[in-house]
């Protein structure tokens, strides 16, 4: 497109309040077929409206009318596919996959998502062919997230032979795709899972872990203190280990040891500091009821909200002293 085409461009954007749709890839496109895609009367429809983003550069005005023109879009059961990367895919694509009998089955109807748009017709009806869809142990790893990942990878991580062992099988969750098949093979094979006190671990949270930081939660040495022992739970996994060290010394540096609960992990060690540093110098009880103070617990707006406390002002007035 030619300099004076792109500003006349720019200008009908900003008359429409529409300067989101400028972007690299106009520029590459000719002025003709850009003013045709922006004047295209489809955009008065509500339900297409949200289409109208700089994704819509990739594809041709041609291709665009084609896709608004499917009739599918008039069923319900398909208007929640219409988001911005639907231009990832074509019109040919799209009937196809829109046309697949699979839609039909209950099992599969909750796949119908936007995620779609990131996997082929092939991919999409090899997935849906799959035989293991069959077993119920595997049905609820059936949801849009696994668009994200491939036939071939989906089928790899469901031939893992430890899936039969009944203490594995409630790891069959969605998060699941977002872990590849060698971290999954090295976390399903860890010694320790034969020792009664780490199978409480083994919860679909432990996909947000990775094998490496697993080995090392589960062998560090505080967990032989039995101060310590009841905090390793699923929600320890997630937690950076330099954290859990630090706060753990911090908690003994207090003299606070034996009041340490899973829930204070998920604060910032700086949060923890000038939450103990405010309650000692306003003379309220850091213990209630044999319990750590309610404040250790809070987030910044219950804090302001319940108790007038605003947490910023209190990290910028204490700092962090030790």
């Amino acid at each position: 497109m030619k300099k004076d085409e792109i500003e006349i461009i720019k200008q009908i954007l900003q008359e429409r309040s529409q300067e989101f749709l400028f972007s690299n890839n106009l520029r590459f496109r000719s002025y003709k077929e850009v003013i045709l895609i922006l004047n295209m009367p489809e955009w008065k429809d509500p339900k297409y409206q949200s289409l109208l983003t700089p994704n819509i550069w990739h594809s041709t005005y041609d291709g665009i009318k084609r896709i608004l023109a499917m009739s599918e879009w008039e069923d319900q059961k398909y208007q929640s596919l219409l988001t911005p990367n639907i231009w990832n895919s074509t019109y040919e694509e799209i009937k196809k996959i829109l046309s697949m009998s699979e839609w039909e089955d209950p099992k599969y109807q909750s796949l119908l998502t936007p995620n779609i748009w990131n996997s082929t017709y092939e991919e999409i009806k090899k997935i849906l062919s799959m035989s293991e869809w069959e077993d119920p142990k595997y049905q609820s790893l059936l949801t849009p997230s696994i668009w994200l990942s491939t036939y071939e990878k989906i089928r790899i991580i469901l031939s893992i032979a430890e899936w039969e062992d009944p203490k594995y099988q409630n790891l069959l969750a969605p998060s699941i795709w977002a872990t590849n098949y060698e971290e999954i093979k090295k976390i399903l094979t860890m010694p320790e899972w034969e020792d009664p006190k780490y199978q409480s671990l083994l919860t679909p949270s432990i996909w947000h872990s990775t094998y490496e930081k697993i080995r090392i939660i589960l062998g560090m040495p505080e967990w032989n203190n039995p101060k310590y022992s009841h905090l390793l739970k699923p929600s320890m996994l997630p937690v950076k280990i330099n954290k859990i060290r630090e706060i753990i010394a911090l908690f003994e540096e207090l003299g606070l040891s034996d009041y340490l609960t899973n829930s204070i992990f998920l604060k910032s060690i700086k949060q923890i500091k000038v939450t103990y540093d405010y309650l000692i110098e306003n003379n309220i009880p850091v213990i209630i009821n044999d319990k750590l103070n309610p404040l250790f617990n809070c987030s910044k707006a219950i804090m302001l909200k319940y108790y007038g406390i605003n947490l910023d002002e209190l990290m910028n007035r204490y700092g962090v002293k030790r």
